[in-house]
């Protein structure tokens, strides 16, 4: 009979703390809403937002550059095991810009 009491007393000074962990967290909730809404706290934690990396513009040389290599791909895209092989040799000894006119020569003569 003793161990039901004891059970019966532990279980209500559980649920009593409960309820006091309870009204602690809702009045810590009704002073941030208040703070809100007075506007001494501000959204999330606060910080300012990072600043935007400023994107430096490609100079006219890194344009042609890259241009250049889309348009080396792209023909190299078009063309087959040997071709591709002859297209990439030359692109390595002579230069891409060689190699892209030599691989649209090749395309135009299958089409």
């Amino acid at each position: 009979m003793n161990d039901n009491l004891d059970l019966v007393s532990l279980t209500n000074d559980s649920s009593e703390l409960l309820q006091g962990y309870i009204v602690a967290a809702k009045s810590k909730i009704k002073k941030y809403r208040e703070e809100r809404r007075a506007g001494k706290v501000t959204q999330g934690t606060g910080a300012k937002p990072a600043a935007a990396k400023k994107v430096k513009k490609p100079t006219p040389k890194v344009k042609r550059a890259r241009k250049l290599q889309g348009q080396y791909l792209g023909a190299l895209k078009s063309l087959t095991g040997a071709d591709r092989a002859k297209v990439k040799a030359v692109a390595k000894e002579k230069g891409v810009a060689v190699a892209v006119k030599i691989a649209l020569g090749m395309k135009k003569g299958k089409a």
